[in-house]
């Protein structure tokens, strides 16, 4: 349950892909919503497979091979997560940042803000360089769609290349979220 409020602020105020940092991540995601404000708290998704197509060929071929590291720095400690095991969530996560869909064969970016900290092949500061160019990139509003939630609303979505934005708009009013993640599977690259 998220249960968002001025005691209680949202986790995150960036697009982010969950538990990216995990050699099994998340296959999708399930949220209903359950108590709403009178207004905002809307929530955008971006897709990373349409945000890698409209990249230069050039560009797509020199992210292709690159290694991002997914780091977590939040202590789940606290939440309820399968198999229990704390080292599996803390553990650092290398992935290629263009990843083949499993179902679908389509490539998509695999980064997000909060959990893609480096690209190893890269110095420090190319590295940082390119991450911050395609976390703007993924952003772009054309990539993107924004659902206004009225309760009762259920929405699934993909979760291996997408991100979500959960807008806080609405405080200093309370929004509840019920939320599930269903682990997947590795992802391989291109």
């Amino acid at each position: 349950m998220l249960d968002t409020s001025p005691e209680n602020l949202p986790d995150s105020d960036a697009w982010n892909t969950d538990v990216t940092f995990i050699k099994t991540p998340p296959i999708g995601s399930v949220l209903m919503a359950r108590m709403l404000p009178p207004g905002g708290g809307d929530t955008s998704w971006s897709s990373n497979v349409t945000a890698h197509n409209a990249l230069s060929q050039p560009f797509r071929r020199f992210l292709h091979g690159l290694t991002a590291v997914h780091v977590s720095t939040h202590d789940f400690t606290k939440e309820q997560h399968a198999g229990g095991d704390q080292a599996k969530w803390n553990e650092a996560v290398k992935n290629n940042p263009p990843v083949v869909h499993p179902v679908t064969g389509k490539l998509g970016l695999f980064i997000n803000s909060i959990w893609t900290t480096r690209i190893v092949e890269l110095s420090k500061s190319e590295s940082d360089m390119v991450l911050r160019y395609l976390f703007t990139h993924c952003a772009k509003p054309e990539f993107t769609g924004r659902w206004k939630w009225s309760v009762g609303d259920v929405a699934f979505w993909d979760t291996r290349l997408t991100q979500h934005y959960a807008l806080a708009d609405y405080l200093p009013r309370r929004r509840i979220m019920h939320r599930a993640t269903i682990l997947g599977d590795e992802l391989g690259g291109p």
